[in-house]
């Protein structure tokens, strides 16, 4: 618990800060800050609450840092689901049974890969995006559809 909240809020945390306060000193032209969080918070973890526990942590970053350094930068955080690293390929949950249970529950019919996440991530980070701080979209292949 101690390691998972070290790093995923109180890490995010320290880099949100640092970056976001030299992109709002003086005459800095302000950016965009897009965090990488989890559909988990959606849909819960009986397996790791506190890695549910610490991506609530990044959602309140976000929402905390996108009002603190507004209006010179936005931030975001795009709400991935199960992706097909080595690390999760490799867990026993996953080869024992969970990879089709997911799959049967997931409307596009397929796990994503890290480089399916690229498109989003560059778009709330990019101009076309130039009016969202703040947000959590989800890019979860449907996965947390009510219903399903």
């Amino acid at each position: 618990m101690d390691h998972t909240l070290a790093v995923d809020v109180k890490g995010m945390m320290f880099i949100i800060h640092e970056v976001g306060s030299r992109m709002i000193e003086g005459d800095a032209p302000g950016g965009v800050i897009v965090n990488i969080g989890s559909q988990v918070v959606i849909a819960g973890s009986r397996r790791a609450p506190q890695y549910t526990a610490a991506k609530y942590g990044v959602i309140g970053l976000t929402k905390s840092y996108a009002r603190a350094l507004a209006p010179k930068v936005r931030v975001n955080t795009l709400g991935a689901a199960f992706m097909e690293t080595e690390a999760l390929k490799n867990r026993y949950d996953w080869t024992h049974g969970q990879r089709e249970q997911v799959l049967s529950q997931t409307p596009l019919g397929r796990i994503a890969k890290p480089e399916d996440m690229v498109p989003p991530t560059l778009f709330l980070a990019a101009e076309d995006s130039r009016h969202m701080t703040d947000q959590f979209p989800l890019c979860n292949g449907g996965l947390t559809i009510v219903g399903i």
